[in-house]
């Protein structure tokens, strides 16, 4: 018995189909084309949106800004008895203010330059009455007397003065000149708003107290 030769194909390499290969290449580039496209068109999109919004919060802050810039503050109208409180409530304060810290430089300063020829203090003293001033002296005539209250009136800080007590001394005598003497007694009051001011130009001046003294 004869036997035939069995025909064996050990060839491993595989044929492929180019054709299929292209096809899907090309899908595959559609595809992402495509996400690409949509993603673009996307942020497009949102981009505008946001440009819109930041817009919309740009116009809000602007008119609020206006409305702040054409705010005004309620009116407050006092009636004449709130000004009478308000005033009286100033004057304590001030008056409070002025014992702690009485301004014995401005007064002497003032009486220093005030005082006329002829005129002689003894005493120089605060009183009972609110910022009230005595001031105790002697001249050589009432003229003198005058002329010195004249001059305190003038002065800004003084807010009244008058000639309380007044006596002849007969036979007296003067550092300069032997004679009658006038022994006086004046009050004088002090302007505090005058001597506030008067402080608070000079606590901001360079200068000191006496480049404001007047």
């Amino acid at each position: 018995m004869a036997l035939s030769r069995i025909r064996i194909n050990l060839a491993t390499f595989s044929y492929k189909n180019r054709g299929l290969e292209w096809a899907l290449v090309g899908v595959l580039c559609v595809c992402v084309i495509a996400l690409s496209a949509y993603l673009i068109h996307l942020a497009a999109v949102y981009q505008g949106e946001i440009l819109q919004y930041s817009n919309k919060i740009a116009r809000l802050q602007r008119t609020m800004r206006q409305k702040e810039g054409r705010q005004k503050f309620p009116e407050v109208r006092l009636t004449e008895e709130d000004l009478k409180k308000l005033e009286a409530d100033i004057t304590f304060v001030q008056s409070v203010i002025m014992k702690d810290i009485f301004p014995w430089d401005m007064v002497l300063s003032a009486l220093e330059r005030n005082i006329p020829k002829g005129i002689y203090l003894h005493k120089v003293q605060t009183s009972s009455a609110p910022l009230g001033l005595k001031l105790s002296g002697s001249a050589r005539s009432m003229a003198q007397i005058s002329a010195f209250l004249k001059n305190l009136d003038l002065n800004e800080i003084f807010r009244t003065n008058r000639l309380v007590k007044f006596s002849v001394e007969k036979g007296g005598s003067s550092p300069q000149s032997r004679g009658d003497l006038v022994h006086f007694d004046i009050q004088s009051e002090l302007d505090t708003e005058k001597i506030m001011k008067k402080i608070t130009s000079w606590s901001r001046a360079p200068g000191g107290p006496e480049s404001g003294a007047k």
